[in-house]
């Protein structure tokens, strides 16, 4: 009985006190308002995307940030913003997380009603999802509130409903919070029988020292929560990404029929130009209105002319009758030559005006189809454009966040130039095995609580790949590549950078099918494995090199001289894998051919592998940052009104020992 009052008095403490030590919101500082807008901006812009679930999670970083500083009322609301967005995209386990933070802080403020709705709600994902354990876990925290309602009854039944799933999952530690909760529930309930065999079986069960606070528990299941909605994440991410593979693939389908159109529109030319030589002609035809109207003329002028005899005739005639016979007969048989004559020719200019209008008539109907023919290549080139412009927001969507490579280095970057819309030039980075970076958090009151402040990976790769071809084909092989990359490494769990590369080889030649193609197509790139337990990384190259400095002394490491696909003479295909120990912290840089094959300056040669190495060495000693400054305004410089030849990449980061 003495444990019993000693833990009913250790409870009634701790939801006596738990709103005052919680209500004590904190200012907040100006780094963390500049961070919270940084979140809230990636939250918007990859709302404008369509990417939900991504914008989810900014929203779900914003609520940590204010929960850490204990400001509810922010916290809640991006709480459930964030549980919003998550059910919009079928992410239960980032539902389940939210509503376990919404119900701690409704508790902090005393409404009891609103934190058993969110756990009631988890209830149901989690017997849905047969996660037994869970289930149990927030049964005894809804015996908790019931019982500091005075519920006593409805928090036995909660008590005992947890008792009897830890019973079966043999689950040590939750048999003795279910006892706990047990013991208080029948000492409430009026049962001290029941109470004091409860406490019997907790004292048998447990040593004294070994029950963790309540607020520890919580914790400890909010951090298991959190990997599972990490994994629950990566098979979310591997779905999409097949679906996109998926899209990728109608869309080259789609882009072929268009070249298949263009090459119609392109016959069309050719008929076009015909048309327009006949129109040439036409012209000339029409050229003949300009006689009409000086024949009609003419006509004119001839029965002037005929009037004219006519008037001597009869003047003359009062001189001789004779000559005014012949006059007359003469003027008679002129006029009737010339009105034969001039009906010939009327008739001739009606049959010329005719044919006239029906050629006008031609050139016109065959005007409207060239405008027709004309306003339908337009729309063609439109679609290409559209479908250009589609591809490359396909390749940024593919290619990993820079945001993501930076948090888990801070002092790196990325230099990326594309030549054109879309790029043969990609990076391609992956993390795994997350571990939880824990921190002591002390609160007003000078309490000491453990908190989850991240995760931070244990494996993580990088590469710098470069394509064949430039535009559309090398953006094809770029996606290729990363899509075998994301393969090769999270489903068959290659992880020597040497064997990836020889698994990729064997991708892309199978998938190209270039033992019957015999085409040349493929890629090369340099990649690393770093792995922060052993303070190794490990490099495997083809073709291209790994740069380094430690303590001001640099380092090259040429790739293998063969590329990753295309035509193969040696039976297989190896490359070499070489390990660095990093002892003290280290810079390190990867890079494609573009920046060094740049022609410019005053002479207008390349910029040279060895200008480009002396150039990472000098400036070594800034920050990451800082270099990538150096670099875009030193390759600008020296392009100057030269065409950018190749994309451009270069990636740098910095490991601390």
């Amino acid at each position: 009985m003495i444990t019993i009052i000693r833990f009913g008095l250790f409870l009634c403490f701790f939801w006596a006190f738990s709103g005052q030590l919680f209500s004590q919101e904190n200012k907040i500082s100006g780094a963390l308002q500049k961070k919270v807008n940084e979140y809230y901006q990636d939250y918007q812009r990859f709302l404008r995307e369509g990417d939900t679930s991504t914008a989810g999670h900014y929203v779900n970083k914003i609520a940590f940030l204010y929960w850490e500083v204990a400001h509810w009322q922010e916290a809640v609301k991006y709480f459930e913003q964030s549980r919003r967005l998550y059910r919009k995209t079928h992410h239960y386990n980032g539902v389940a997380l939210a509503n376990s933070y919404l119900a701690t802080i409704y508790l902090t403020q005393r409404n009891y009603t609103k934190a058993l709705e969110s756990l009631n709600q988890n209830i149901q994902f989690y017997q849905k999802n047969r996660n037994q354990e869970a289930v149990a876990n927030t049964l005894v925290r809804m015996g908790g509130i019931y019982h500091n309602q005075s519920q006593y009854a409805i928090a036995l039944q909660k008590y005992d409903s947890a008792f009897k799933i830890s019973q079966q999952l043999q689950h040590t530690e939750l048999l003795q919070r279910c006892r706990e909760g047990l013991a208080l529930a029948y000492e409430k309930t009026g049962n001290p029988q029941k109470a004091l065999e409860m406490i019997q079986q907790f004292d048998r069960q447990v040593p004294p020292a070994a029950p963790q606070s309540s607020l520890g528990r919580a914790k400890l299941e909010e951090a298991e929560l959190w990997v599972q909605m990490l994994d629950a994440d990566r098979r979310e991410k591997e779905s999409m990404l097949k679906d996109k593979e998926k899209e990728l693939g109608a869309k080259i389908t789609e882009l072929r029929k268009i070249e298949g159109e263009i090459g119609a529109l392109s016959d069309e030319k050719d008929e076009i130009e015909k048309i327009t030589r006949k129109q040439q002609d036409q012209i000339a035809v029409m050229n003949t209105e300009k006689t009409l109207s000086q024949l009609q003329m003419r006509e004119k002028e001839m029965e002037i002319e005929t009037a004219r005899l006519v008037r001597n005739s009869v003047l003359g005639g009062s001189v001789l009758l004779l000559a005014l016979a012949v006059a007359m007969y003469l003027g008679f048989r002129q006029k009737r030559l010339a009105n034969e004559k001039l009906a010939f020719q009327n008739a001739e200019i009606n049959q010329q005006k005719e044919e006239i209008l029906l050629q006008r008539d031609a050139i016109a109907q065959k005007t409207i189809a060239l405008e027709a023919a004309f306003g339908e290549i337009n729309s063609k080139n439109h679609k290409i454009t559209s479908s250009i412009n589609y591809a490359q927001r396909i390749q940024i969507a593919i290619l990993p966040a820079v945001e993501t490579l930076q948090k888990s280095l801070p002092n790196s970057f990325i230099f990326f130039k594309p030549r054109d819309v879309v790029s043969g030039d990609f990076y391609w980075f992956l993390e795994k095995d997350f571990q939880p970076i824990l921190a002591n958090k002390t609160n007003s009151a000078g309490k000491e609580s453990t908190v989850v402040r991240g995760f931070q990976s244990e494996k993580m790769w990088i590469a710098a790949v470069d394509c064949t071809g430039h535009g559309v084909p090398g953006a094809f092989m770029s996606m290729i590549g990363t899509n075998f990359l994301n393969e090769i490494v999270n489903v068959r769990e290659v992880h020597e950078v040497d064997l990836i590369l020889n698994e990729l080889h064997k991708h892309i030649r199978k998938t190209l099918k270039q033992e019957e193609k015999r085409n040349q197509d493929g890629m090369d790139m340099s990649l690393c494995f770093l792995n922060r337990k052993t303070h190794i990384l490990d490099f495997a190259g083809a073709k291209n090199g790994l740069f380094y400095v430690q303590n001001e002394d640099s380092t090259y490491i040429k790739g293998d001289k063969h590329s990753i696909g295309g035509l193969q003479k040696e039976d297989k295909r190896l490359f070499t894998k070489h390990s660095i120990h990093i002892h003290q912290k280290s810079q390190f840089y990867l890079f494609s051919d573009g920046f060094a094959d740049q022609f410019g300056g005053e002479q207008s040669k390349k910029f040279s592998e060895k200008r480009l190495l002396e150039l990472l060495k000098t400036n070594g000693q800034k920050t990451m940052q800082e270099q990538k400054t150096v670099l875009e305004e030193t390759f600008s410089k020296w392009k100057g009104t030269e065409f950018q030849l190749d994309d451009v990449l270069v990636i740098g980061f910095e490991v601390k020992a």
